[in-house]
């Protein structure tokens, strides 16, 4: 889900480069012209490797690989972009797959910001995908993913299904655990969907939140027989993290110094903590894998915690102001309303920590050059700040007030 770009586009996946590769020229029903000026731009981003020393193969040498039986040392077969992942992370990756995934055929690392996930091809299809730490065994992060993933089943939400896990690092001397591919696709992604069944997959996104936050919770012992996500009650983990970008914000000139002051000082007034319930910490539309307009799973729990649901919201509903087709946004807003309906200074209250939000975006895509993003979210900074407050009423209402709504 790229918030430089005006519209959603499908990003160059080992498909669409064996594809490209094999036709000479993009398929209309299957990527955009974009997406072959991407891979045009790209032509050695895509490595193959059956072994610690085997020739590196482009895109173009990619139709016949793709063709070819595993080879009999399937853990050696991985796929890989030019920051080639380390020695000791691949070590990692072969034990575990030697220990648990015998027959996996080529296997393709398809993140590895906070952990490294790799997606583990399987004879005959259902794919597993396994996330590793990067670090220590004290990742408390990805070591309580499965639990949140345990307990959201549990409550009929659509989740991967967890088959094996190591999160006392036994094996490998880190955390780790496989679960059940869902799908490739995103509903970030929507090539091939007709506008009918975009408006119904944003409908479903929305209320699927709403679902998550549904999810309500008295005490942090009140898990189910889990263990907390959270040693204590939040009302979001961002605020850290906002301060920091803000500050970074500031340093490289990427807003008014005047607006970033002001900014700051509403901060100050941001609503007191409602109820609590489950927050997914980072949900956008890229989080969500679909099968058609439908959506079969919530992944990348790692930053989930318990706190106040109206700040997940705010975040989701931020990069819905960044990114999201205009009609596609609201669709997905009055679905979660739907199912939760938002206080009733909601826009009032919750402009500055979505500003917020906003200004940290920017300042992450400029430490990673993205420009176009950047223009994206000062266009959307502009229009929460022009967004008339008439909507909100003189005194905010009490927590009790925000608690029953």
């Amino acid at each position: 889900w790229d918030p430089g770009e005006d519209s959603y586009c499908e990003p160059v996946t080992s498909t669409i480069v064996a594809d490209l590769a094999s036709r000479g020229k993009p398929d209309p029903e299957r990527h955009s012209h974009r997406d072959a000026q991407v891979l045009a731009a790209r032509e050695n981003v895509w490595q193959w490797t059956a072994a610690d020393d085997a020739p590196k193969l482009t895109s173009r040498q990619w139709p016949a690989l793709a063709h070819r039986r595993p080879a009999p040392a399937a853990a050696d077969n991985l796929m890989y972009r030019r920051s080639q992942i380390s020695n000791a992370d691949l070590s990692a990756v072969r034990a575990i797959v030697s220990r648990y995934l015998p027959r996996t055929g080529p296997m393709e690392r398809i993140a590895s910001f906070n952990n490294l996930v790799v997606r583990l091809r399987q004879p005959g299809g259902g794919d597993k995908i396994l996330k590793l730490a990067f670090d220590s065994p004290r990742n408390a992060a990805l070591t309580r993913e499965p639990q949140v993933m345990a307990l959201l089943r549990q409550n009929q939400l659509p989740v991967p299904l967890v088959e094996i896990e190591d999160v006392a690092g036994k094996l490998v001397g880190r955390p780790f655990f496989i679960m059940r591919s869902e799908g490739s696709r995103t509903a970030s992604e929507l090539a091939g969907l007709s506008v009918p069944n975009r408006r119904r997959l944003f409908r479903e996104v929305g209320a699927t939140l709403a679902r998550i936050h549904n999810v309500a919770f008295n005490a942090p012992a009140e898990f189910n027989g889990h263990r907390p996500v959270a040693p204590h009650f939040k009302r979001t983990p961002l605020e850290g993290w906002h301060r920091k970008q803000i500050e970074y914000a500031r340093v490289h000139k990427l807003f008014e110094p005047a607006m970033l002051d002001e900014l700051e000082g509403s901060l100050q007034d941001l609503p007191q903590p409602g109820r609590f319930a489950m927050c997914h910490g980072d949900f956008n539309a890229s989080q969500c894998v679909r099968y058609g307009p439908r959506i079969r799973a919530v992944v990348d729990w790692e930053g989930a915690y318990i706190g106040d649901p109206i700040f997940d919201f705010a975040v989701y509903d931020a990069l819905l102001d960044i990114s999201a087709p205009r009609e596609l946004a609201e669709e997905s807003r009055r679905a979660y309303a739907a199912l939760r309906p938002l206080p009733a200074d909601y826009t009032a209250s919750m402009r500055p920590f979505k500003i917020a939000h906003a200004v940290a975006l920017a300042a992450s895509f400029h430490a990673k050059r993205r420009s176009g993003s950047i223009r994206a979210v000062r266009e959307a900074v502009a229009r929460l700040q022009d967004a008339s407050p008439a909507d909100a009423p003189a005194d905010r209402p009490s927590r009790a007030g925000r608690r029953a709504g």
